[in-house]
């Protein structure tokens, strides 16, 4: 495990409501302020005991050599805890024999930590008015007051909302333009065809239109054929005529051959 993920599995170990948990806490604030404790918990039910609960987090054998060369260290804020802590990334961070009589030993499973030794109880130190400043301080730097959470959901409510209005007007303008290019279309089709478009014959009129499209020949190929037929109907019938005229010579070429 890297630092940031021990971190995460011992705010998950130590979390609300039994208990309340504070990254990053040193032994005072402003210049008395030396060392940092890496995490302080405290559990905040009577029937838990309310100890305080102070742990250090190692990811690197070397880190944990020099922590145990500066005893002092840990001791500013430990003085102050119940109970004391090591929380390791890695079985290899320490070896057998190098963990503090005073210190439990909390392990890697998983996503979790949990505990290789247990933190014996301490006899604490009454606390002093530094170390509960810096307590205090962190606090106010971590947890967000309830009334800063409504007015965060309020903001985001109001963003939320003005941009579902936004959208929806977005979108009914767009589909009022769609609308009326259609509306356009749907007229200029009507006066150009003279045809009516309305519920009852608009498939049919959609399957004319897609049948002329799919052959755009045919009409003037019926059309020939119309005229065909016409012209084949004259041709029969002045044939027939000429069949049926007189052989004998016309009246007036009688009449003068007689003078």
């Amino acid at each position: 495990m890297k630092t940031e993920q021990i971190m995460a599995a011992l705010a998950a170990r130590f979390r609300p409501p039994i208990w309340a948990f504070l990254p990053q806490v040193p032994d005072s604030t402003g210049g008395p302020a030396s060392h940092t404790a890496d995490a302080v918990a405290m559990s905040v039910w009577p029937s838990r005991g309310l100890e305080i609960h102070g742990i250090e987090v190692k990811v690197y054998r070397g880190d944990w050599l020099r922590e145990l060369k500066r005893p002092a260290k840990a001791e500013a804020v430990c003085q102050y805890c119940d109970r004391w802590w090591l929380a390791i990334g890695d079985p290899s961070v320490i070896r057998d024999g190098e963990l503090p009589a005073a210190w439990g030993l909390l392990i890697p499973r998983g996503d979790e930590m949990m505990v290789k030794v247990q933190a014996p109880q301490l006899t604490p130190t009454a606390m002093d008015r530094g170390f509960l400043a810096a307590l205090l301080r962190r606090a106010a730097e971590v947890i967000i007051p309830k009334n800063s959470i409504a007015d965060q959901l309020r903001e985001e409510y109001s963003r939320g909302e003005t941009v579902g209005r936004k959208t929806v007007e977005r979108h009914a303008k767009e589909a009022n333009e769609r609308t009326e290019k259609l509306q356009k279309a749907l007229d200029e089709f009507e006066n150009a065809s003279g045809l009516s478009i309305s519920s009852w014959n608009s498939g049919r009129i959609g399957a004319a239109v897609r049948a002329f499209m799919d052959d755009p020949s045919q009409r003037l190929r019926q059309e020939l054929q119309r005229a065909h037929d016409r012209v084949v109907e004259m041709c029969a019938a002045l044939e027939k005529g000429l069949a049926e005229w007189p052989t004998a010579a016309p009246p007036d070429q009688v009449r003068g051959s007689h003078a």
